[in-house]
């Protein structure tokens, strides 16, 4: 199969997307790099669990996870079904500290200083953690790898030109992001991988597009015919043409 992008980039950038958009309220966080995210659920398929190299696949879609926003005073809270906690716990300087039963209002912890201790970054990555990236940049570079996608298998179709393959790739783009911002594409860590499944999509919505176009071409083509013929429709039956608005009355101007 023709790789259009790279593959592990696209499911990367998937899952960083499934994560982020799952709890918009942190994106602040995200966008200053403190935001580190620990994906508590596993992937399943028919009730086991889902390994790779002998480790649990994490599920980005799982609903609770455990976040530390990492400041000076390093910050924990839990999120379930994207909602964030109004206060949260501190640990001190350093991972190891006792917990500090502080509270720190969410809502204040955009004015922390963020953390530049290598050593703090090392704790987290080691506990399971991994730093978030912004939204807005996952979702661009997803949405970039499937327009390549799209590009590179409409030239599969030899349109009869160029804009009808433009239009065609476009079209096909539209309906996958549809499917995404929708939750009908979903992302399924440990089944077939993403690029084989936005591929297969992609042949089916342009097969679905031409199949539609093709229809309407023959139902024109029939109709036109059947004109010529003197056969004229039944009572009722209409063929939809493109509204031609009336010319607008030039306005006089005055010198």
């Amino acid at each position: 199969m023709t790789q259009y992008c790279d593959s592990q980039a696209l499911e990367r950038n998937w899952y960083d997307w499934i994560l982020s958009s799952s709890v918009p309220a942190l994106e602040p966080h995200r966008i200053s790099g403190v935001l580190w995210t620990k994906v508590l659920g596993k992937a399943t398929h028919d009730g086991q669990v889902l390994l790779s190299h002998g480790k649990p696949l994490p599920d980005p879609s799982y609903h609770i996870r455990r976040h530390c926003l990492a400041l000076e005073t390093p910050l924990f809270f839990e999120t379930q079904y994207g909602e964030v906690p109004e206060l949260l716990t501190g640990t001190g300087k350093s991972l190891a500290d006792p917990p500090k039963r502080i509270a720190v209002p969410v809502i204040e912890t955009t004015k922390l200083t963020k953390s530049q201790d290598n050593m703090l970054f090392g704790e987290l990555s080691a506990m399971g953690y991994s730093r978030e990236a912004a939204n807005n940049t996952s979702w661009h570079a997803m949405l970039d790898d499937i327009r390549k996608i799209c590009n590179g298998i409409t030239t599969k179709f030899h349109m009869r030109s160029e804009e009808e393959q433009q239009d065609l790739a476009s079209d096909a783009l539209l309906q996958i992001t549809n499917k995404l911002v929708s939750g009908r594409l979903v992302y399924m860590p440990g089944r077939a991988p993403v690029f084989n499944l936005l591929t297969t999509t992609t042949y089916r919505i342009i097969y679905s597009i031409l199949n539609k176009k093709n229809s309407h071409r023959d139902s024109v083509r029939k109709f036109i015919d059947d004109a010529a013929a003197g056969v004229l429709p039944a009572v009722g039956r209409s063929i939809r043409v493109p509204h031609v608005p009336q010319t607008r009355r030039p306005t006089s101007v005055l010198y």
